[in-house]
């Protein structure tokens, strides 16, 4: 409902419920609920559509790219075209916590060569079995995982299950897979030729904060 023009800085929450084709448009209505005002400590946004998601949104970053002219910006005509035309509205989606964890790792990891799935609506899909498939496939990679061993059981435990169950998680798992096999590939060929001490040593770590707190494999009700 709210749209141009609405000026609310009391405002303390908001839900998420219309379409938004364009990230600064979707970033302007989610920072009405965001601005100061006296007496007001923080503002909580309901999402139950995963609308951030499917934009891309889900780390604390992002919105301060859009709104600073960094992120992708969309011709707004365009967008209301597409957002009319969408009569249905969406459907609310049930999303693991660590949909959101593994989406922050990727965008840490992003500077460092990582190559992040781009946001849409396709990520609510449910995941093809090629792309599970494939995740399981390349799960080997994990052996250079050098972040917390708690995630990197995390991960494995994921990739066994037969929890992953949408497209952009299963995009997401694929992605880091593959920056895992990339980055590794110098070492892999030392070892291959028996190099193995020289492979360790010449291994490298980026020096990247990742999240912290683990999430859970349990869904989101």
């Amino acid at each position: 409902m709210l749209a141009e023009g609405a000026d609310f800085p009391w405002l303390r929450g908001l839900m998420l419920r219309r379409r938004v084709s364009a990230r600064v448009r979707f970033v302007q209505e989610v920072g009405r609920v965001l601005r100061s005002y006296p007496g007001k400590t923080e503002g909580v946004v309901f999402d139950p559509f995963d609308l951030m998601g499917e934009l891309g949104m889900t780390h604390d970053e992002a919105i301060g790219e859009v709104l600073d002219g960094e992120g992708e910006v969309q011709d707004e005509r365009e967008a209301d075209f597409r957002e009319r035309g969408t009569a249905a509205s969406p459907m609310a989606v049930a999303v693991m916590p660590i949909s959101g964890w593994l989406a922050d790792v990727c965008m840490a990891l992003e500077p460092h060569g990582l190559k992040a799935p781009r946001p849409g609506r396709w990520r609510r899909d449910a995941a093809t079995p090629a792309q599970v498939k494939a995740a399981r496939g390349m799960a080997g990679y994990l052996k250079w995982w050098r972040g917390d061993e708690r995630a990197k059981a995390l991960l494995t435990e994921w990739t066994a299950s037969n929890r992953i169950t949408r497209k952009g998680d299963a995009a997401d798992l694929i992605a880091l897979f593959r920056w895992l096999a990339d980055r590794s590939a110098p070492a892999r060929a030392l070892m291959k030729g028996g190099a193995f001490v020289r492979a360790r040593e010449e291994y490298r770590w980026p020096d990247v904060v990742l999240p912290e707190e683990l999430p859970s494999l349990d869904r989101e009700r």
